[in-house]
């Protein structure tokens, strides 16, 4: 799975990674792990993203990914 915190003009600004082993990749403007990095360009839409079958993109709230974000130390990679 993949979360990103995106600006208004749709560049990362956060980003948590969790991998099917359940290690814990992120990335913000000040710090990050080895292996989680931010985009070099602005994320696509949804229904853009969504064209690629091997994505199921969905939009949350604030709050979820602040709970999401706190617990990007649990299992980092």
């Amino acid at each position: 799975m993949i979360y990103s915190e995106l600006s208004d003009s749709r560049i990362e600004t956060r980003k948590v990674e969790i991998w099917s082993n359940g290690k814990i990749g992120f990335s913000d403007l000040s710090e990050s792990t080895n292996t989680t990095k931010f985009s070099e360009d602005a994320v696509p839409s949804i229904p853009e993203i969504s064209k690629d079958s091997q994505f199921q993109p969905a939009e949350i709230s604030k709050n979820e990914f602040e709970i999401i974000w706190s617990k990007r130390n649990s299992k980092v990679s």
